[in-house]
């Protein structure tokens, strides 16, 4: 009964909501993009704000002499900075109508008015009583949904069975007396050849050259498994198909499923049991950071995804985006990656280093030479038929930056060989093709040949390059190379490829019989 007594007086008494409001908004944008965000990236914006509530709470107090009165201003304050871009996402939905400049001006002016009335003497005077409790009250019953929905995705991901295959089932044991270093560098919409062409005017005879000087085999004509990256990195990384385990009908937990599968994934484990070290460098992307490998590079050079997003649907990132979603610290990013990818030396044991490097893929800020590019536009990293541009500039900005791509990654791969005393193994593959004439409704509106024509090109010894292929998938890479290489008794799958979208996440379409049929691709631009 005294601990009853002792929480009622707290609630009645203490603002504890100073505390409680901060927390409420680092949580909203994670509940809107579950398993996208690291709850750890909770604890500095979460430290930040508590700390400037209660500083704000503390001037203010020290201004009118009313504790009450002191805290209550500042959560109206925060109220109407953090949560502006909710009002105008609410509006735009219940309304259906696109934002412009003069509305939401209108409705600034609206936002601010209310802040006002809300802030002045004669508000307050009819609030005065009990509004302590009320606040507590209001953020404990707004926090408790959402601390349930965190609980029930974390649960729903603790109940999801990722099957794993016992290692003395995939592998032999006939160790080595020593194993090469493993690269896998994932390109973002790294297209074929014959796409550039047809399709970009790109001519990559010069960065194919150099590959093959360098003793790459290139798979002229490897297809992606699957249009979307977070599928083809499961299947790289699992190397099997995402129906072999029966994953949910529902969207949401069918993401939540492959995402696990990711980071649940084979290959980790069995690179581990022959005593690798897993290297794993920031990609910008949340589906492809592997935070919990043995060491993970973070490309970071600013704020984290949760602390972008918080800044977006605040009046500073609603008037004026660019400030922290800058083209300008992406691109220092993406150069990072490549540094951090070039600066690896040599270890006492052998290691597997993942790159997802989010180039070509769209925004396109980089020319053909390296040069800064500054897109028109609020920064996004929507491609295909959600691509913010015409089709003109996607075409223009895709080949630029696909040229100054290859000369960053001539430069790794030169820094790389260099730095090793034993000759590496190198996997440099598209997660999958560009998207100019991707249609994420539709398939059938959708250039397949386009999005599904990949580089894949591997640096492996001769007893593997003896059975790669021209054709050979992504989902088949570290087959042929734990086979080979490590003793293992998988086989080769069939090379297929699915088409996938965010629209239905679960719906996966075999494509294998039409990706080269060049419906819907234009020519010869």
């Amino acid at each position: 009964m005294a601990r009853y007594f002792g929480l009622k007086r707290i609630i009645n008494h203490y603002p504890i909501y100073l505390f409680l409001f901060p927390l409420e908004i680092c949580l909203l944008p994670i509940l809107s993009n579950l398993g996208q965000i690291s709850f750890i990236d909770v604890i500095r914006p979460l430290l930040i704000l508590a700390f400037s509530n209660v500083m704000l709470c503390a001037i203010l107090w020290t201004i009118n002499k009313n504790v009450y009165r002191a805290g209550y201003l500042s959560f109206i304050f925060f109220a109407f900075m953090f949560f502006f871009g909710y009002l105008i996402s609410l509006i735009n939905s219940i309304l259906n109508f696109e934002t412009t400049i003069i509305s939401t001006l209108y409705i600034f002016t609206c936002w601010v008015c209310l802040f006002f009335f809300l802030a002045s003497a004669a508000f307050w005077k009819k609030i005065t009583k009990n509004i302590t409790k009320s606040l507590n009250l209001i953020m404990v019953v707004l926090l408790i949904p959402a601390f349930g929905q965190t609980i029930f995705y974390l649960a729903r991901n603790i109940h999801f069975d990722f099957p794993k295959q016992p290692l003395d089932d995939v592998l032999v044991a006939k160790p080595a007396d020593q194993y090469p270093d493993i690269y896998l560098i994932v390109l973002d919409s790294y297209g074929q050849q014959e796409v550039l062409a047809d399709i970009y005017g790109v001519n990559n005879k010069d960065f194919l050259s150099f590959l093959s000087k360098n003793g790459f085999y290139i798979a002229k004509d490897s297809r992606s498994n699957y249009t979307k990256t977070h599928l083809s990195m499961m299947s790289i990384l699992n190397f099997e198909y995402l129906d072999a385990w029966n994953p949910p009908e529902n969207p949401s937990n069918n993401r939540d499923y492959i995402v696990g599968l990711l980071n649940n994934n084979y290959l980790f484990p069995l690179l581990k049991s022959y005593g690798y070290e897993i290297t794993a460098l920031g990609s910008g992307f949340a589906f492809t950071e592997f935070k919990t490998a043995d060491t993970y590079i973070s490309n970071n050079i600013g704020e984290n995804d949760l602390e972008k997003l918080i800044f977006n649907n605040s009046i500073m990132g609603v008037f004026f985006p660019r400030m922290i979603n800058s083209y300008e610290s992406y691109r220092q990013e993406l150069l990072t990656t490549f540094n951090n990818l070039s600066d690896l030396h040599e270890t006492s044991t052998p290691k597997f280093v993942i790159a997802h490097i989010l180039l070509p893929h769209p925004p396109f800020v980089f020319d053909q030479n390296g040069e800064a590019v500054e897109p028109n536009r609020v920064f996004s990293l929507r491609d295909g038929s959600d691509y913010e541009g015409t089709k003109e500039e996607y075409l223009k900005g895709y080949g630029s930056q696909l040229l100054y791509t290859n000369t960053l990654v001539k430069e790794t791969i030169t820094k790389i060989l260099a730095n090793s005393n034993r000759q590496p193994i190198i996997i440099i593959q598209g997660d999958h093709g560009p998207g100019a004439y991707l249609d994420w409704a539709s398939k059938d509106n959708t250039c397949l040949w386009e999005r599904t024509g990949i580089l894949n090109a591997y640096l492996v010894p001769d007893e593997i390059r003896d059975d790669l292929y021209p054709a050979i998938s992504p989902v088949n890479s570290f087959r042929l190379i734990l086979s080979h290489y490590f003793n293992s008794n998988l086989r080769p799958l069939k090379d297929k490829s699915f088409f996938s979208s965010h629209i239905n996440e679960a719906s996966l379409i075999d494509i294998t019989t039409e990706i080269d049929l060049k419906v819907n691709c234009p020519s010869n631009p």
